[in-house]
């Protein structure tokens, strides 16, 4: 499995034998050939658990809400990357 999902269906993607898939509605894709808004994708969600850990251990209000500003944007933004704002 791997760490996009389909364009189509939001399934999971996997790959075999070099061949990009979605199991779910049969997209098929090149390997390398997903949208460029995959890698934005999970980056911005492995940003959005990195925040979410800093924001658990925080102490200082201030430092907190900076974060919680931080985690806002992402959210915006993976929200317009899912065409839902």
């Amino acid at each position: 499995m791997l760490s996009v999902h389909c364009a189509e269906c939001k399934g999971p993607l996997f790959e075999k034998e070099g061949r990009v898939f979605c199991p779910v509605c049969g997209e098929r894709k090149e390997r390398g050939k997903e949208a460029p808004e995959a890698g934005l994708e999970e980056t911005l969600r492995r940003k959005l658990g990195e925040l979410r850990a800093r924001l658990e251990r925080e102490e200082d209000h201030e430092q907190t809400m900076k974060i919680l500003k931080e985690i806002d944007a992402l959210v915006e933004v993976l929200r317009k990357l899912e065409g839902k704002g």
